[in-house]
């Protein structure tokens, strides 16, 4: 699925099958599965504030 660039999104034991003449897994049910480069990059700015920023439960 890398080679393909895809995200299954649900792999479970019940997605999973065993081809017994190739001796190979597998994978089924695609439903929730989506192409990696739709996927959108998300940047978050966490800022910490000093001591002095703080506030106490009086203020």
């Amino acid at each position: 699925m890398i080679h393909h660039k895809i995200v299954h999104y649900d792999i479970k034991e019940n997605n999973i099958i065993y081809d017994d003449v190739q001796h190979l897994p597998i994978i089924i049910d695609f439903g929730l599965s989506f192409r990696i480069d739709l996927l959108k990059t998300v940047t978050y700015d966490i800022g910490f504030k000093s001591s002095s920023e703080t506030t106490t439960p009086d203020n």
